[in-house]
């Protein structure tokens, strides 16, 4: 059997991997932090100490100082989830529709 009849016959439904995409998995998978406020408020610190402005300087876009990419990745699922930033939790779950939709 060839690995495209595998897989399409393969899914996160059928898997039962939907739960695995929390929130907390998606914005963190490749090192990002979850918090990036803590990576902010260290950015904006070290750019102070430094006499530096807090409105302009290079941004990290990858790893544990790139708050703002974690941001931006935050965002992203609060689209997904129709849910404003103040109501994030980590536990937070892509909804169905769009699983069936991908899959469908």
């Amino acid at each position: 059997m060839n690995s495209c009849a595998i897989s399409a016959r393969t899914s996160p439904f059928t898997d039962g991997l939907i739960h695995l995409i929390t929130r907390e998995n998606y914005v963190a998978y490749d090192g990002l932090l979850y918090d990036p406020e803590t990576a902010q408020f260290k950015w904006m610190k070290d750019r102070m100490a430094k006499g530096e402005s807090v409105n302009s300087g290079w941004l990290e876009g990858s790893g544990s100082g790139a708050w703002h990419a974690s941001e931006r990745v935050h965002k992203n699922f609060d689209k997904l989830l129709k849910v404003h930033p103040s109501q994030r939790q980590r536990t937070d779950l892509i909804d169905l529709y769009y699983w069936k939709l991908f899959f469908s």
